[in-house]
């Protein structure tokens, strides 16, 4: 059996990637487990197996330099609109370019320094620095002899694990709680410094200071708010709110802001729960459960005490203290999914076969239609370009549409689903027909790679040079945002991830599996390198920590933030968003991840240059 499973390579790297794929779906604690991590233990088990029983898994090494070229351009790519369109002043960007600048020194100055001091090889120290700043893409790089491939991979799953909680424990732990005790205010007891939800009571001091700030629209903002995500919030309606005792239609065309002018509508409200009867009740969408459908009728009235479901960019329906609000955290009232959709309009929503001509303007009973189905207009694609989501809506616009799918009493409807078929039909994103793009850019990067190590003498390696240039294609893209340039080089989210995805993991059980196993594998070094992960992934962070907050003067929520970002630790992100029971924490986290993910790549050839 072994013997002809060594004849099917292509079997075996499938096995490993059904393996890795299907357990990181299972959720373990904080997070889920990795699925990089899942396929290197998985190809080093059978790696293992087959070479006891005198098997080679023979795979030619032009596919893992195709597989980690095309990883490393998506990397690139999906970094440059990043470094554009971070959220939040020049003052605090700036901030935040300096922590990430001193984070990558710090952490590569201190896995070199343990690496040294514990007597590491260099393909347990490359794993251990790989592994401590959960960084797959170390891992990939060339530099490490071929019979040491195993060490550095098994290395790097197992300081991945460390690396990954010291990470959340930090964050979402430590950090918080010496924040709490350090922002105390003067006859303050220390019960928020004890908290149990030390999280939620930095987020509670984050808004405190938002509403006490005058709020200015910056330039950026003006560019980029088209295109800011949806959010969900849930707020509870006391006295002196706007909302109190109008419609939900009327709500919905006011805004907070009591804004009735033209335009797109800034909210959603999605549900209302009301007390009745001593408990509490769904007063809106109205429920029929003869068809288990879900009616949005906009006529229902807001009263006080209720609870308001509602979406929208968040930079509109976030910090509402002041508006007589109080933003409540249960998971009973957050009971919506969000899901967008690219949708052509193809048809007049109000026309039927007896009325093929309704008397409604067509953007008139499109924003009716959005609304009546909990739906956000984010912005408008006309001849390729993006516009306004303010502007009159045409024909054969394509919209690009988030909606929400609302579980309530037992029913799931997903609204988003019966609003495209009034309007017209999804169109995908053109994701497929322009991957040829990305493949050009590939081939481009083996070229110049080539020529500088021929003319020049210097070595950068195709995956290099692949993430340089999807860094400046994609920076290009967001410099060109309302021109052709932008749409014809367009890679849907969807497909650029299923790229980064296939390429790490496809790269990384090439290596395993062709790499020599030795039982000596499993010695002192594997021990060593997981205490060095340890310190490595803690010496940066304390550091870090300490600067921003005392040198660099940094807002508890983009600090940290900005750490589980150039750190590249999403498990850690997601650790901050449900101890907090918000979304603050996401915002900031976009610069710095861009910033981690080129620069320890790049300090990852360094360090193995230098080891």
């Amino acid at each position: 059996m072994l013997h002809y499973l060594a004849g099917l390579p292509i079997t075996v790297l499938g096995l490993c990637l059904a393996v890795g794929f299907a357990l990181s779906s299972k959720r373990i604690w904080k997070g889920r487990l990795n699925a990089t991590i899942v396929t290197i233990l998985t190809a080093f088990a059978l790696n293992l197996l087959m070479q006891s029983a005198g098997e080679r898994i023979n795979i030619p090494d032009m596919l893992p330099s195709l597989f980690f070229a095309l990883f490393s351009f998506s990397i690139g790519f999906g970094a440059g609109p990043s470094l554009s369109a971070g959220r939040g002043s020049k003052g605090e960007i700036s901030k935040q370019l300096l922590l990430s600048v001193l984070y990558l020194a710090l952490a590569f100055a201190s896995a070199l320094g343990l690496g040294k001091l514990l007597g590491l090889e260099s393909a347990s120290a490359v794993g251990m620095l790989a592994g401590a700043q959960t960084q797959s893409s170390i891992v990939a790089l060339d530099g490490v002899p071929a019979q040491q491939e195993g060490t550095k991979l098994l290395t790097y799953a197992l300081c991945y694990i460390v690396g990954t909680l010291a990470m959340i424990l930090f964050t979402s732990q430590a950090a918080p709680r010496y924040l709490l005790k350090r922002d105390q205010q003067p006859g303050q007891s220390g019960k928020a410094a004890r908290s149990s939800a030390p999280l939620q009571a930095v987020v509670a001091l984050h808004f405190q200071d938002l509403a006490a700030q005058k709020p200015v629209q910056k330039e950026e903002e003006k560019q980029y708010g088209d295109i800011s995500p949806i959010q969900l919030r849930a707020y509870r309606v006391h006295e002196k709110a706007l909302f109190a005792g109008r419609s939900v239609d009327e709500a919905e065309r006011l805004g907070f802001e009591g804004d009735s002018g033209k335009g797109a509508r800034k909210l959603e409200i999605l549900a209302i729960f009301r007390k009745q009867d001593g408990s509490e009740a769904l007063a809106f969408p109205s429920y029929d459960a003869k068809n288990n459908q879900l009616s949005m009728n906009g006529d229902c009235v807001i009263g006080f005490g209720d609870v308001l479901l509602v979406s929208g960019k968040l930079r509109h329906i976030h910090d509402r203290q002041d508006d007589g609000l109080e933003e409540v955290y249960d998971d009973k009232y957050l009971s919506a999914q969000l899901s967008s959709a690219d949708v052509l309009l193809a048809r007049h929503p109000d026309a039927t076969k007896e009325n093929a001509d309704p008397a409604a303007s067509l953007d008139e009973a499109v924003r009716r239609h959005l609304s009546q189905h909990g739906a956000v207009l984010g912005y408008i694609v006309r001849n390729g370009k993006r516009v306004s989501p303010g502007e009159l809506i045409m024909m054969n616009d394509i919209l690009h549409l988030t909606g929400v799918s609302l579980s309530i009493r037992g029913a799931r409807q997903n609204l988003l689903a019966p609003l495209i078929k009034k309007l017209g039909y999804a169109v995908e994103g053109g994701a497929d027909s322009r991957l040829w793009g990305m493949m050009l850019m590939v081939a481009l990067a083996a070229l110049i790679s080539s020529l500088c190590a021929k003319l020049f003498g210097i070595g950068l390696g195709t995956g290099c040079v692949s993430m340089l240039l999807g860094l400046f294609l994609g920076w290009l893209r967001e410099k060109r945002r309302h021109s052709w340039f932008y749409n014809a080089t367009y890679v849907s989210p969807g497909g650029l991830g299923l790229v980064r995805t296939l390429g790490l993991n496809l790269f990384v059980a090439c290596k395993t599996l062709s790499a020599p196993m030795e039982l000596s594998l499993f010695n002192g070094q594997l021990a060593l390198a997981a205490i060095g992960s340890l310190l490595a992934a803690l010496i940066p962070l304390t550091l870090c920590f300490i600067l921003g907050k005392r040198w660099l003067k940094m807002k508890n929520v983009t600090l940290l933030s900005s750490l589980c970002g150039v750190g590249t630790c999403s498990s850690a992100l997601q650790a901050l968003n449900d101890g907090s029971d918000s979304s603050e924490f996401t915002a900031p986290y976009a610069i710095p991840y861009a910033l981690g993910d080129l620069g320890l790549t790049l300090l990852g050839v360094l360090f193995i240059s230098v080891f």
